[in-house]
């Protein structure tokens, strides 16, 4: 997805608009999100939800499948420190391992 060098870590700063939101995605990283201002809503997968609403509140991740939403009437600005991971292996109901892919769902 051009986020994070492989063996490496990059951080970034994402504005995201009243009423708008990032789509599901999933990175092969360590994600470190610290919110700056506003309040952004996490979404995993499964409809878990993670509100992040003090400037300073840190989110840590590692290889989700997961969208960000800005349910709020202002801006909102977080930190994204992403650190280069293993990619997340699962087992499928067979009990095969199967590597979780990276990129948008």
């Amino acid at each position: 997805m051009g986020l994070v060098s492989t063996n490496g870590t990059n951080i970034g700063s994402f504005d995201v608009a009243p009423g708008k939101g990032v789509p599901s995605h999933r990175t092969s990283t360590l994600d470190y999100i610290i919110l700056i201002y506003g309040e952004i809503t996490a979404i995993l997968e499964d409809g878990t939800e993670s509100t992040l609403s003090e400037p300073g509140t840190i989110l840590v991740q590692r290889g989700t499948l997961h969208q960000w939403e800005n349910r709020g009437p202002g801006w909102v600005r977080f930190l994204a420190v992403l650190m280069d991971a293993k990619p997340v292996e699962t087992v499928d109901k067979e009990g095969k391992a199967e590597v979780l892919k990276e990129g948008y769902a």
